[in-house]
This record gives C-alpha cells, sequence and structure tokens, in this order.
C-alpha cells in the first residue's frame, strides 16, 4: 500500500486507463504499462507450476520505472540484496537463483499476465476492433471465459505463423497449425506479441516472462523455445496466483504512472519532430531553407495554408538569428504548442528513414 492506500485491482487501473491514456499511442501506452508495472503490488502467492520456487513475500519497488532495457540485460544477472541468500542450487526457475531474482520473475509474470487478460477482455467489449486473426467461432462461447480461451487459441496460432517462417509456410500451403511444436523463440515471440500490439512492454521483459513460464531460468530469451503450455503458463498466472487480487496498484500510484506517461509523450513527440526535421533537411547543412520547411509542413500538417507557413517561417526568422536550425524549429513547435497524433508522426519517421537509408523501424520511446 502507498501512504496507507488499499490497492485497486490491476485490471481495473488498465481499464481506466486503455480509455485514457493508453489509447493516445502507442508510445504512451508503453510508458504507462513500463511505469505500472515498477509501482504495482503483486500477490506473494506463486502459481502451482512455480510452488517449488520460495514464494516472494512482497513486491519489489523501484525508485522510478526503469527503461531501455537491452538484450542479454537480465533478472539473473541482479545481486543478492542485502543480507539475502541465494536460493539453493538447481531449485526453481533456472540454477541457483537469489531469492530477489525469484521475485523479479514472479513480477513479471504475473504483470504480464494481468495486462494479456485486460486486452482479452478488451478485445471482447470491442468487437469493432477485433483483430482480424480472430476466428469468428471463437466468440461462440456462451461466458465471457470461454471467448477468452477461444482467442487465446486463436493468438497462439497467429504468433506461431508470425514467429518462424517454416509455420507461416505450413499454414499457406495447408498442412495445418503446430499448436503443440516448439518452434519459436521466447525473444522472437515477445517481439511479435508487441508489434500485434498485445502488449506495449518492451520485448526484453516479455522474453523474461516467457523464459520464466518455460523454467528457463537465466538461459538467454533467444535460446529458449516457447510450447504452449508455456504460453497457456503465463496467460493463467493471474487466475492460478489468487484471481483479480493477485496484483493491484493505488490509486496514486497509478496516477503517478499516468503523468509520468503523458510528460514522456511530449518529449518522444519532440524528439520524433527533431528527426523529421533531419529527414527534412534535404543538403544536410543543419538548417531549412524555406522551401525544406513548406515541404515538412505540408507533410504533417496538410491543412496549413502556405500564407500560414510562410508566416510561421517569419516569425521563427525574427525570433532568432534568421537560420532555422533543429533546435528554433523544436522550440517553435514547443512555444506554438503545435501537436500531431504520435503514432502517425512515428509512422512518417520510420517510412522515411526506410525509404531513405533502408532503415528498420526504430522505436525511441524504447
Amino acid at each position: 500500500e502507498s501512504w496507507g492506500e488499499p490497492p485497486l485491482p490491476l485490471d481495473i487501473v488498465l481499464s481506466a486507463a486503455r480509455d485514457v491514456v493508453s489509447s493516445r499511442s502507442r508510445a504512451t501506452a508503453r510508458y504507462f504499462e513500463m511505469a505500472l508495472f515498477s509501482f504495482a503490488d503483486v500477490s506473494a502467492e506463486a502459481p502451482w507450476w512455480a510452488q517449488s520456487t520460495p514464494a516472494s513475500p512482497v513486491s519489489p519497488k523501484f525508485s522510478a520505472p526503469t527503461f531501455g532495457l537491452e538484450a542479454g540485460e537480465g533478472i539473473g544477472d541482479a545481486a543478492p540484496a542485502s543480507g539475502e541468500a541465494a536460493a539453493p542450487a538447481g531449485a526453481g526457475v533456472g540454477a541457483g537463483p537469489t531469492v530477489g531474482e525469484l521475485r523479479q520473475q514472479h513480477q513479471e509474470v504475473l504483470f504480464v499476465s494481468h495486462l494479456l487478460r485486460a486486452y482479452l477482455k478488451e478485445t471482447i467489449a470491442h468487437p469493432d476492433i477485433m483483430p482480424s486473426w480472430v476466428r469468428p467461432s471463437s466468440l461462440e462461447g456462451v461466458s465471457q471465459e470461454e471467448k477468452m480461451e477461444g482467442i487465446l487459441s486463436d493468438m497462439w496460432e497467429e504468433l506461431l505463423d508470425r514467429s518462424s517462417v517454416v509455420n507461416g509456410l505450413r499454414k499457406t500451403l495447408g498442412l495445418g497449425g503446430l499448436a503443440g511444436a516448439s518452434l519459436c523463440t521466447a525473444a522472437k515471440l515477445a517481439e511479435v506479441m508487441e508489434k500485434l500490439g498485445i502488449t506495449h512492454l518492451h520485448p526484453t521483459l516479455l522474453a523474461r516472462a516467457l523464459v520464466s513460464c518455460a523454467g528457463a531460468g537465466r538461459q538467454p530469451p533467444g535460446e529458449v523455445e516457447i510450447r504452449h503450455e508455456h504460453f497457456v503458463r503465463l496467460t493463467s498466472s493471474w487466475r492460478d496466483s489468487g484471481g483479480d487480487q493477485s496484483a493491484g496498484c493505488s490509486e496514486s500510484m497509478a496516477l503517478w504512472a499516468t503523468l509520468w506517461a503523458l510528460a514522456m509523450e511530449r518529449a518522444y513527440e519532440m524528439d520524433l519532430m527533431g528527426n523529421v526535421f533531419t529527414l527534412f533537411d534535404d543538403s544536410g547543412d543543419g538548417w531549412l531553407q524555406y522551401a525544406e520547411f513548406d515541404e515538412l509542413f505540408e507533410t504533417l500538417f496538410p491543412a496549413v495554408t502556405k500564407a500560414e507557413t510562410e508566416d510561421l517561417f517569419l516569425f521563427a526568422a525574427e525570433s532568432s538569428s534568421g537560420d532555422m536550425t533543429r533546435e528554433i524549429f523544436v522550440g517553435l513547435i514547443l512555444r506554438l504548442g503545435i501537436t500531431m497524433d504520435l503514432d502517425e508522426l512515428e509512422d512518417l519517421v520510420n517510412s522515411k528513414r526506410a525509404f531513405m537509408f533502408g532503415e528498420r523501424p526504430v522505436d525511441a520511446s524504447r
């Protein structure tokens, strides 16, 4: 609890967040989920499949949300907390994990499990945003739980198809699914889950949760093959660990996560605006001539007239040395409160980078 506040069930927090925060943009949803992960309280009850490991007596606390997770940076690298002994070698997930590592694994798995449940509930509640990979027959169940099971089955098949060239080829040739096969790694599966918008967490954290459910301990996510039973463990951990009350967050911490996400959203937008400036600087001299500035504004804001664009350019020139540098351009955007759809801006930067340099999409919000 925070300052004596009883925690709200995580399901309620995530449901409210989808309407007011997560729906704003992919980046905003990612910032919020990562912040919420750091602030959440999880149940001390481990799921049945991890009962051989010491249960987490308390939720790990962090001074601030952790971002920029790198591949290979895992819970297995953490040192035991002060006065904390390592668990017996061979106990639980991996060889000789510390109690702190086991707590971290438990929190990661449980938090991701709640995210997946929230995604399923949102999908059922809004048929208009139903993913194309969900079969109509999967929604014929009477209860919500039956519908969730149907969507999860479709989700697993879609993840397999997208995670492996072999699986995709088998589907194209009509050779049937491979629901029980271990043909996708935790790293690839996590990457596809994020691309499909199932969760917005950093793929490294998703992959670690999958590795924990596979009982692979400290093995690199790129080397751990995930089977259907491992995926089921992840999706059902919220239920196995105590149901709705297995994870929660106080109202004040949920508000802090929201404010943090909104602040980072604007900072990320300005970073993207700076990238747009560089991409439209055709001459590469570090400032925009009027023709370049006009092309940029016509691309970003087609409703702005030529006269208004010229006025903006002159306004910025009069307020500075006359050169439209990156700093002056971003400052102009901030001073005038100009904003745009963050997903569209991100897509524009990625598509222009791919066209100009052949680069893969880059997400600077991670």
